[in-house]
């Protein structure tokens, strides 16, 4: 092969790549991020606030870009969770954004704040705020080691934690529950510890789940169960409502009848 032949075809080859490349950062240039929003009606400013964000992609080379950092931007604010985050090729990203629910009420160094039902900080509240929007949480025998707002809190016993955030799921949509307190006690039977947990409801009956660590989610169902099917205002007046494994392991729940 002559010397010019050479050159001609590593020009050749260079105009090729050269094409190519441009092709590829042409057809895999972001032209839309579609986004789905499921927020509260409070929050569709949020939506339209996150599009515009979103919207700043458009041009970004899909092949090469990060996702993370859209989600990075999303959940700058706590209560907006990413729930999916993809690439859609040629020229599209998919996201789908949901909002975190504030369940509970906490007071950690003389301030209060929001926890999600995942245990995520969404944020400190306001002095003046509605107390029937949230359940007030206690902790006792447990110590949070750390607290800050857009992260999940943290405590000296992550199955404490576990149990707590698990049982929640089991009655998270019960608009009753005034206040929970989560106890770290000590186990007569095992000379070990377990976890306490008491419900108090807006009607005056207190749910007590022993030994929580162990079906707990099963318990609280249980026990809701029993309230709900209830229909003596009477009987949910000032009673309380015991949940707890007998010998063999099934799980029991006793009505106080003290004032029946």
């Amino acid at each position: 092969m002559t010397k010019n032949r050479k050159i001609l075809l590593i020009a050749v080859c260079i105009v090729f790549v050269a094409v190519v490349i441009f092709v590829g950062f042409s057809v895999f240039t972001v032209k839309k991020v579609n986004a789905d929003f499921s927020l509260s009606e409070s929050g569709k400013d949020k939506a339209v606030a996150i599009q515009d964000k979103l919207d700043g992609y458009i041009g970004k080379n899909l092949l090469f870009f990060n996702t993370d950092e859209i989600k990075s931007v999303v959940e700058q604010d706590p209560y907006l969770e990413v729930v999916s985050l993809k690439k859609s090729y040629p020229n599209v990203i998919d996201i789908s954004v949901k909002e975190r629910q504030g369940i509970f009420a906490i007071e950690y160094n003389s301030k209060k704040y929001v926890l999600s039902d995942e245990g995520i900080v969404l944020s400190e509240l306001e002095e003046n705020y509605e107390q029937r929007d949230y359940v007030a949480l206690s902790i006792a025998g447990y110590t949070i080691e750390k607290l800050n707002i857009g992260q999940k809190i943290v405590l000296n016993d992550k199955d404490c934690l576990n149990n707590l955030l698990v049982i929640s799921y089991a009655y998270e949509y019960n608009d009753c529950v005034k206040s929970m307190s989560v106890e770290k006690i000590h186990d007569t039977k095992t000379l070990g510890y377990q976890t306490y947990i008491t419900l108090n409801t807006y009607s005056g009956v207190q749910i007590a789940i022993w030994n929580a660590e162990r079906n707990g989610v099963e318990k609280v169902e249980k026990a809701f169960n029993a309230y709900n099917t209830e229909e003596s205002d009477y009987k949910k007046s000032s009673n309380k409502i015991d949940v707890y494994e007998d010998e063999t392991g099934k799980i029991v729940v006793k009505w106080d009848k003290e004032n029946n």
